[in-house]
């Protein structure tokens, strides 16, 4: 079973964390790594924490999925609602808290560049009144959070990996009827933000694109045939100029083991770039970067042929 198959799914389950109450959950789809956060009820501590789970997406059948577990918080109180996002080994985790005064929430980033070795935190919203219900969504080391206060959706960004986020701007322009719970405000890749909102008397469904921070470079498709072809698209709200890109391959490849170069790529739009000629025989895995994008697929060689690119 693989996670990139369309129509495929899975469900898990980790049965030594009892008494969890919110959950978030995303994928890093340049390692194949899924990142699945909850707000646990800690006895010891007699508070919630944030336990966040880990684990290869396309291992899960087997009985070593490279599972790996961390407790957030510990000293800090009432951590809930959680939000998690990870691309391209980056990792962020946003969640409510309230250690600067008891009962005012605010929003706390934990924070890795190293798909976890290292942890950091950051503070991403702290006011008068209660910052509550974070999204988060990562293009690597930059990230675009929402979250509501007052009836309002604001948004915020870190180009940094987390360590700052940007002062948040409001972005609905009807004021205070954001419905505020968990889960009724989510932003997506691409900078787009949906939340649920009574202005009409009713629950409806409002959409706004609240931007990305700077080019974000990912890489939409690798292909094989004559050499390696990949479609790089810009999926951020800048244009990239001089975007660094490579491709290159691990195996017995005697011509073209390596090609790189510089693209620009206008906000939105897509270019695609090649190896040229190759010549080789056997198995073999290829790298693909642009930017801080990064992809690794395997393909077998045959003479100028790349062929069963997966």
């Amino acid at each position: 079973m693989n996670y990139e198959d369309e129509g495929s799914g899975w469900n898990s389950y980790w049965d030594t964390w009892q008494g969890c109450r919110h959950s978030s959950i995303d994928i890093d789809v340049t390692t194949g790594l899924f990142y699945a956060a909850f707000d646990w009820y800690n006895q010891t501590t007699d508070s919630w924490d944030i336990v966040l789970l880990s684990a290869d997406c396309k291992r899960l059948e087997e009985e070593d999925a490279g599972e790996r577990s961390w407790i957030m918080g510990g000293d800090m109180d009432e951590e809930t609602c959680p939000a998690v996002a990870a691309a391209n080994d980056y990792i962020y985790v946003v969640a409510q808290y309230d250690q600067l005064a008891i009962g005012q929430q605010d929003l706390v980033c934990y924070y890795s560049s190293d798909g976890g070795s290292a942890w950091s935190s950051s503070m991403v919203a702290a006011s008068a009144d209660d910052e509550l219900y974070p999204s988060v969504v990562a293009y690597g080391d930059t990230a675009t959070c929402t979250f509501t206060k007052n009836g309002n959706l604001y948004v915020t960004f870190t180009s940094d990996g987390g360590a700052t986020w940007s002062d948040p701007e409001q972005v609905n322009d009807n004021e205070g009827t954001v419905i505020e719970e968990y889960h009724n405000a989510k932003v997506i890749p691409g900078g787009n933000a949906v939340w649920m909102d009574s202005r009409n008397g009713e629950s409806d469904i409002y959409h706004e694109n609240v931007g990305t921070p700077v080019p974000v470079i990912t890489i939409k498709e690798i292909r094989g045939g004559f050499g390696i072809s990949a479609t790089l698209e810009n999926i951020g709200g800048m244009a990239g100029t001089q975007i660094p890109w490579s491709i290159s391959f691990d195996g017995l490849v005697f011509l073209g083991k390596e090609k790189s170069g510089t693209v620009d790529i206008d906000a939105g739009e897509s270019v695609e770039v090649k190896t040229g000629l190759i010549l080789g025989i056997g198995r073999a895995d290829i790298t693909v970067t642009a930017g801080g994008a990064a992809q690794i697929v395997s393909g077998f060689v045959l003479g100028p042929l790349v062929l069963g690119v997966s």
